[in-house]
């Protein structure tokens, strides 16, 4: 009898944990269950956690008698005692409110491995970030598009992703950025509202792109190879644009898989990505005066992106020829860097790359949400991975840098 092939095999073992993962991440939605109503979620939580009412209105500073007006029905929770009851009680808003925690669909595609590969570690920062994300939301605080509604095109997937990518860099430009940034993750995030978040995933991994109703978040792994992680973000952001990952979540473990870069979406998605980090236009006025290796690889570095990746989207846009896409595509990145005289530059990025990152709009947010009196310093102080009491005494402390 036939085998299944290695890719089928890894994939199955790929869906095998997440089902295990989505078993285990039932727990946490005993809460939920355990009740129809606010007040009856609240007790359960409080149960939990071992609390009695009187326990739980000194910890949130609430009078006795609001508290079991609230929990019989009577009177509201306003969002602030909320946030503090989640706190206390070691669950989340949504916990207390029923309602369910933002999960999703796998679509994987992984590379021939004889080593099963686990998403639990990945879905689970992806989860957190996304719960936090709707947490901030039922305060106040949604993601917003600050752009209008993303137009759908039609024709072959490639040619769809060249033109999204040309949308999108017009979005950029309007907002008077540059796409030759080397933070491309705050551009994301400023331009397209989607969170970004750069954590030590498995060796396999690249990125993730998760949607949900009042999320939207890339996560990508760091990396020793600069230029392929800034590939995946903008990869991830074609497929969010392109709604490829509405109601699941868009997994790409290797997203330079033969195989994988077959399918429809991730055709669209590496056409968007070539056309978005190395603009026509760009190219087309680099290559208006005769390149030579020492302009090529300036140009290299300045896009941020690898020589070879470039020299084969300038040669498939016929802006050089076969020879000269041969020689100058057999540089890498750090000897583009030294001829072009940016090795410290390359440096600073090739550090920068290693190095996780906590998404800023997420993180701004929660600092504004508790400043302005809507939720406590926990889901701030969780986010920078800092002691909710020690980040307290920092922020109360006077500070004087003169004296």
């Amino acid at each position: 009898m036939a085998q299944p092939p290695r890719v089928a095999l890894a994939l199955l073992a790929v869906l095998k944990n997440v089902r295990a993962g989505c078993e285990n991440r039932k727990s946490a939605h005993t809460v939920n269950k355990m009740g129809d109503s606010l007040g009856e979620r609240v007790r359960a939580a409080m149960s939990a956690r071992g609390l009695t009412q009187s326990e739980l209105g000194r910890r949130i500073d609430l009078e006795p008698t609001k508290l079991s007006k609230s929990l019989s029905g009577s009177r509201r929770f306003t969002s602030l005692e909320l946030a503090k009851i989640a706190t206390s009680c070691g669950v989340t808003v949504d916990d207390l409110l029923g309602v369910e925690r933002p999960t999703a669909a796998i679509a994987a595609r992984v590379a021939a491995s004889d080593e099963p590969i686990s998403v639990t570690s990945a879905m689970k920062q992806a989860e957190r970030y996304a719960q936090r994300r709707e947490d901030l939301a039922y305060l106040g605080y949604p993601l917003t598009p600050k752009h209008g509604e993303v137009p759908r095109f039609s024709g072959l997937m490639y040619h769809q992703g060249q033109k999204l990518a040309e949308w999108a860099l017009a979005q950029v430009r309007e907002w008077d950025l540059d796409i030759r940034t080397r933070d491309l993750a705050s551009v994301v995030e400023d331009v397209f509202s989607v969170d970004v978040a750069v954590v030590e995933l498995d060796g396999k991994f690249d990125g993730i792109a998760w949607q949900s109703h009042n999320s939207r978040l890339i996560l990508i792994s760091t990396s020793s190879v600069p230029g392929r992680q800034r590939f995946t973000l903008a990869h991830e952001l074609g497929h969010l644009l392109a709604n490829d990952a509405q109601h699941q979540t868009s997994v790409d473990v290797d997203i330079h898989d033969k195989e994988h870069k077959k399918l429809n979406s991730e055709i669209r998605a590496n056409a968007f990505s070539a056309s978005f980090l190395m603009p026509v236009d760009v190219l087309q006025e680099a290559a208006a005066t005769s390149l030579t290796r020492e302009s090529f690889a300036d140009l290299s570095c300045s896009l941020s992106v690898s020589p070879s990746s470039l020299a084969y989207r300038m040669n498939n846009l016929s802006l050089i020829d076969e020879q000269a896409c041969a020689s100058f595509g057999r540089l890498t990145a750090p000897e583009a860097a030294r001829i072009a005289d940016r090795t410290a530059e390359f440096a600073e990025w090739l550090d920068a790359s290693r190095r996780t990152r906590v998404p800023q709009t997420l993180v701004r947010d929660a600092f504004r949400a508790y400043t302005d009196g809507a939720t406590t310093l926990r889901p701030y102080a969780n986010l920078l991975g800092m002691n909710v009491d020690e980040l307290q005494n920092d922020l109360d402390a006077p500070t004087n840098e003169f004296a």
